[in-house]
């Protein structure tokens, strides 16, 4: 059981990190690295259940955990490339529109300032 769970825990790693690679093989990659994520999941509760308490857990599954906490630091930063995307859409759709501003509605006010009667005091 105890090799199982390495082994799951090793194939989830290697088709987690296939996954970031696009077409074919990302999609694939995808796919196992869910089922094996599935499996890993399962085969914790698992020994969870077995084990007398949360400190025989962690000391009989020790290698797994640690194992698999980079997966969760890779995940952290995906999510801040993610805000980092959006932050960048956002600078992008708001240079646009200082863009669309500075060639057709300051213009068109320049002009308007420039035809308008002058007053006599």
């Amino acid at each position: 059981m105890k090799r199982l769970m390495s082994f799951v825990t090793l194939i989830w790693i290697v088709s987690y990190a296939l996954s970031f690679v696009g077409g074919r093989i990302g999609g694939i990659a995808d796919k196992v690295a869910l089922a094996a994520g599935l499996v890993f999941v399962a085969e914790l509760v698992a020994a969870f259940r077995r084990s007398s308490g949360p400190g025989d857990f962690f000391r009989r599954n020790a290698a797994e955990l640690l194992m698999v906490l980079p997966v969760f630091r890779c995940l952290k930063v995906f999510r801040a490339l993610k805000r980092y995307r959006r932050l960048l859409a956002i600078m992008d759709n708001l240079l646009e529109g200082i863009d669309i501003f500075l060639r057709v509605k300051l213009p068109a006010l320049i002009g308007k300032i420039h035809n308008t009667p002058k007053r006599a005091i």
